[in-house]
């Protein structure tokens, strides 16, 4: 029964991860959308950038943000594993990003340091979704709602 609860519980934080994921996200979409630069919702805030560059990624932040909107309203079908699998794809792009790109290349200004922590920021959301996900147990069939 313990086991039970605390899996009821996992998939509750599994559920609230998601939608916060969901509203980060589309905050990021709105950020870009309006040219507005702020740390975290651009992850290379100080990297030059040109206006269709914002527009797609505003268009693909909103994306993500439908998908992990999805994904919280069904924690038990496929759509978190597939959350989880393109999260951990962007996250380790990002990390091969930071590692590799020549940013003072393209401004003096540009601070490779803050992107390496907002990507450590990103891979510890990831790593308490799949915490939380793994916790829900492997019969994931049971419904967040409250029994009547």
């Amino acid at each position: 029964m313990a086991g039970i609860e605390r899996e009821r519980r996992a998939a509750v934080v599994l559920n609230v991860l998601f939608h916060a994921g969901s509203l980060y996200f589309l905050c990021i979409a709105a950020a870009h959308a309006a040219g507005i630069k702020v740390p975290g919702l651009f992850i290379y805030f100080s990297v030059p950038s040109y206006e269709y560059q914002d527009r797609i990624i505003a268009a693909l932040a909103f994306g993500w943000s439908a998908f992990f909107h999805a994904a919280g309203r069904n924690p038990t079908g496929a759509l978190p594993v597939a959350a989880l699998v393109a999260g951990f794809v962007a996250v380790a792009t990002l990390v091969t990003i930071n590692l590799t790109a020549d940013f003072r290349s393209l401004s003096q200004d540009v601070e490779p340091f803050r992107f390496h922590i907002e990507a450590a920021m990103l891979a510890l959301y990831w790593i308490c979704l799949l915490a939380a996900y793994l916790m829900t147990g492997k019969d994931r069939s049971y419904e967040l709602r409250e029994e009547t």
